[in-house]
């Protein structure tokens, strides 16, 4: 116990001394000044100062973008400061963080960090202050986390549905976890662990977790854990644990299935209530679990597209997806393409109102666009050569490129095409491709 203690001691030197005269960075994606005030009595408690980002007061049209976050890293650099630890604070769908001053993805991060490799090494404690931002999908080696910043010891946020920044639990959370990060990275053993982990305020009324790397082993602390005073998480029990949910992951693929493809008048549209509903809690599992998606813990299973989180919370907010892509495509120009290329026998095709349409009206009209552009396209090769104008042809590759988009954005709901900001109503963020 005595050498246990000396080494403990130790590694605490080592992890502040690494840190001396060091600066913790936040960045503040949706104006949370609760956080941000949490934060900085962190950084009092631990003799560092706090970068808050966008600055005060915010420069008109800021937003903490890529290229903005790289602009800021830059300054950073510059002036030779060295980062110890840094904060995500917006709303989180697991890997991305937005809100009303911007919106940045993990592996975006991870990319920008590859050219600061000083301050991506200095970082030791990384807080992800939104729902769904510390599952072990996102904590465990290999993540884009892990890859930004490798020289991490702790990285700490929810596992489930993050409190909002103004409640007390939030607060003492960012607080806490901050204070104690030196301690818990320097602790002995597992049972050491939780005994500081039940040290943070009010930490058992959320769905908060932290991966934990002390000078011993690795650990993953869940709330759930140590309120009950068990050891933490140990990830050579991933497999069992994850082929133990097989069941489960099978009956929340049936559910979300039945609203992706709107099978009947109960599933034509995405529940109302997107904060609690069965597609909601199917969200939440697959996000808590989502580690386990992999063939050599569920086979063929954890291929599914039904089972993609990220598609999922997009089919949750399909009504907003619905809305934004109505303001933000050329719909006129697409129904003037329609209206070039109609003629009889073929069924007259009008764009639906994709503010007030349910998805199962979308799905079907995403599958007449289809028919009408194969169509489309059929009689555009008989055409004389002399009436295959440049004109006529534009018009039949702005048909075709619709019906892509259409169907990548609204029935598919890919990810790669929608952009998560469009689950927010009145997104400004356009599409990657555009028609």
């Amino acid at each position: 116990m005595k050498n246990s203690s000396v080494y403990t001691l130790f590694f605490v030197v080592i992890f502040l001394t690494n840190n001396c005269l060091a600066d913790i960075l936040f960045l503040n994606f949706n104006r949370n000044t609760s956080a941000v005030k949490a934060a900085q009595r962190a950084a009092r408690t631990r003799g560092e100062r706090l970068i808050v980002l966008p600055p005060s007061p915010r420069p008109r049209d800021y937003k903490l973008n890529p290229d903005q976050l790289t602009s800021e890293l830059e300054n950073i650099r510059r002036q030779h400061i060295v980062i110890s630890s840094v904060v995500f604070s917006g709303h989180d769908g697991g890997g991305f963080f937005s809100g009303h001053d911007g919106t940045i993805e993990s592996f975006q991060v991870n990319r920008i960090m590859r050219d600061f490799p000083d301050i991506a090494a200095s970082v030791k404690t990384l807080v992800l202050r939104g729902c769904y931002s510390a599952t072990l999908n996102q904590v465990q080696e290999g993540s884009s986390w892990r890859q930004a910043f490798p020289n991490l010891h702790l990285i700490a946020g929810w596992e489930g549905r993050a409190p909002s920044s103004e409640r007390q639990s939030s607060k003492e959370y960012v607080e806490d976890i901050l204070t104690l990060a030196p301690q818990l990275v320097a602790a002995a053993d597992a049972t050491q662990v939780t005994r500081l982990y039940r040290q943070i305020g009010l930490y058992d009324t959320t769905h908060n977790a932290a991966w934990i790397r002390t000078c011993q082993d690795s650990f993953y602390m869940r709330s759930e854990d140590a309120a009950h005073n068990r050891d933490p998480f140990s990830f050579s029990d991933m497999s069992s644990l994850c082929s133990s949910k097989r069941s489960e992951f099978e009956e929340k693929k049936q559910i979300i299935e039945s609203y992706f493809y709107a099978v009947d008048d109960a599933h034509q549209n995405p529940p109302s209530n997107t904060s609690s509903s069965e597609l909601r809690s199917a969200y939440s599992m697959l996000r808590q679990w989502e580690h386990c998606l992999k063939p050599e813990y569920l086979g063929a299973l954890a291929d599914s597209p039904m089972l993609n989180p990220d598609m999922i919370i997009r089919l949750i907010f399909f009504k907003n997806v619905a809305g934004n892509f109505a303001r933000l495509m050329d719909l006129p120009g697409l129904q003037a393409a329609i209206g070039a290329f109609w003629t009889p026998p073929m069924s007259p095709l009008t764009l639906p109102d994709f503010r007030h349409a349910t998805r199962a009206q979308v799905n079907h009209w995403i599958t007449s666009l289809g028919e009408f552009t194969a169509q489309a396209q059929e009689n555009f090769s008989h055409l004389p050569v002399l009436e295959q104008t440049p004109e006529k042809f534009r018009l039949l590759a702005k048909l075709r490129l619709a019906y892509s988009l259409s169907n990548n954005i609204l029935h598919r709901l890919e990810p790669e095409y929608l952009p998560f900001s469009w689950v927010e109503p009145g997104s400004t963020t356009q599409s990657r491709l555009r028609f």
